[in-house]
């Protein structure tokens, strides 16, 4: 991420092997004890919502704005680990409605089907059924009656 980030702006932060939204918190925000505790200034410091953590970004690969173009892909994975029932995951879809409300988008895209867990292709019904192998024990016989293949 190289455009700088507003106090109150909302993103997607990458939190151990997860994509989580979040509200960036302008210096003007945080309190001096807070800003002098920092050995090095991050690139941002970003709330996450419903609770009191917060995380220190200083990797510009580990943050994203909010409707960046990789923002289905940070949804659809975090679905499906919210679907998988991962505990650190039970806040996911709360959370990107709210991001949703906040940013004038969709609160309702966690519930749509771009997001469903795509089908399994069942390969069973590909291939002709009813006939067993032994049905072949005769083998193919070519035109003129000699054995093609035999089993």
């Amino acid at each position: 991420m190289e455009e700088e980030l507003s106090d109150g702006e909302i993103v997607w932060v990458k939190v151990s092997n997860s994509w989580w939204p979040g509200e960036v918190m302008g210096e003007s925000r945080l309190s001096e004890e807070f800003l002098a505790s920092l050995r090095k200034k991050p690139l941002a410091v970003v709330k996450f919502f419903q609770e009191d953590s917060y995380e220190y970004v200083k990797n510009p690969n580990f943050i994203f704005k909010y409707n960046c173009p990789r923002k289905n892909e940070f949804l659809r994975k975090g679905l499906e680990q919210y679907r998988a029932k991962m505990k650190h995951m039970e806040k996911f879809p709360a959370d990107v409605m709210h991001a949703e409300r906040v940013t004038g988008g969709d609160p309702d895209i966690v519930n749509s089907t771009d997001f469903l867990p795509q089908k399994k292709e069942r390969y069973s019904g590909l291939f002709q059924e009813g006939r067993s192998p032994t049905a072949l024990k005769g083998g193919l016989k070519g035109s003129k009656g000699t054995a093609i293949y035999s089993l």
